[in-house]
């Protein structure tokens, strides 16, 4: 922070930098025909670690790195997710970065949004950018996405919970920490975060259901690995071949397997971020071989749905407008 307030100059240097890499973005899109055309054949591609775009050189970025691999993923699978991030200026350009495999862009251009978002982000922008972080660090990202969201240590008290929301949807997920929901109105939900953040010691649930029978999946976690000697963060995304550990260690294999029912979740992996996708709307898969899911409007319940949860070892019950990023004043 101290050497932010000897920078007068800093966040305006941010902004620029940030419109240049929007229109780099605004033309890879152009270039490909469209980002619909660029999610055809990197979806699942290694996001290496580090990066060095322009004056910056990033290190430590395992928590960004995952967090950027199962995000791709879930936008590759689900269209609801490609409208969402549509309609969010930064995200839908880092989306084009990622599927460009411009991945030191798409870092960067995060880094930078959560600078001009807050003044308290704990990443200066600075020769050689220290990523090394916790998870709730980069979650400012998703909050002109976010509707409503609940606070796990502070009850029903936190900010911002709509009465109708809270018993709906986030009264579900509530038990399993911090819930933030994310969609595009009130009645659009698409994606569930939740900030575990170590509060589980077993596996999470495969499904939930809400009240009104829209059904939850499973899409991603975020997870640290105990086994290393230092705090790592891997990635889990769920793929048409199954679960996949994401891995952004250059010693290791970037891409495993990953048999969730049998995975230790209180000595080995410890889960810090879960993302449930609202499966009970329109589910079209992208160039992924992703499956395509009936569409069932919000409110009315999927045929044999109950409200509860399903865990993974029993069987499941059953042209947008852009949004400005928010920049702080000078």
């Amino acid at each position: 922070m101290e050497l932010r307030s000897q920078c007068p100059d800093y966040i305006h240097r941010l902004k620029l930098e940030y419109e240049e890499l929007m229109k780099e973005a605004d033309l890879l899109e152009r270039h490909h025909g469209g980002l619909a055309k660029m999610t055809t054949h990197v979806w699942n591609s290694h996001i290496p670690a580090g990066g060095c775009y322009c004056r910056y050189q990033l290190i430590n970025t395992c928590v960004l790195d995952s967090l950027l691999y199962v995000l791709r993923s879930a936008h590759s699978k689900h269209k609801c997710i490609q409208e969402l991030f549509r309609c969010d200026r930064t995200m839908s350009a880092i989306m084009i970065f990622l599927y460009a495999e411009k991945y030191d862009q798409a870092k960067v251009l995060w880094l930078i949004q959560l600078n001009l978002l807050s003044e308290n982000c704990r990443f200066f922008m600075s020769e050689e950018v220290d990523v090394w972080s916790e998870v709730e660090d980069h979650l400012p990202v998703f909050n002109d996405m976010v509707l409503a969201r609940h606070h796990y240590d502070e009850g029903r008290q936190s900010p911002d919970i709509s009465e109708s929301l809270y018993h709906n949807t986030l009264s579900v997920f509530e038990c399993y920490g911090d819930v933030k929901i994310l969609g595009l109105n009130c009645t659009d939900f698409c994606l569930i975060l939740v900030h575990v953040n170590g509060r589980m010691g077993t596996a999470p649930q495969s499904h939930i259901t809400d009240v009104y029978g829209r059904t939850y999946e499973l899409e991603f976690l975020l997870l640290s690995d105990n086994t290393e000697p230092i705090n790592h963060m891997v990635g889990c995304s769920e793929t048409v071949a199954g679960w996949v550990l994401y891995d952004d260690n250059p010693e290791k294999t970037p891409m495993n397997e990953f048999n969730m029912e049998n995975a230790d979740f209180l000595d080995h992996l410890v889960i810090h971020l879960s993302g449930y996708v609202n499966t009970s709307k329109s589910h079209q898969g992208g160039g992924n071989g992703g499956h395509l899911q009936e569409y069932v409007p919000f409110g009315v319940p999927e045929e044999g749905s109950q409200v509860g949860t399903s865990p993974f070892n029993m069987p499941t019950r059953s042209s947008s407008p852009t949004r400005p990023v928010k920049l702080k004043k000078d």
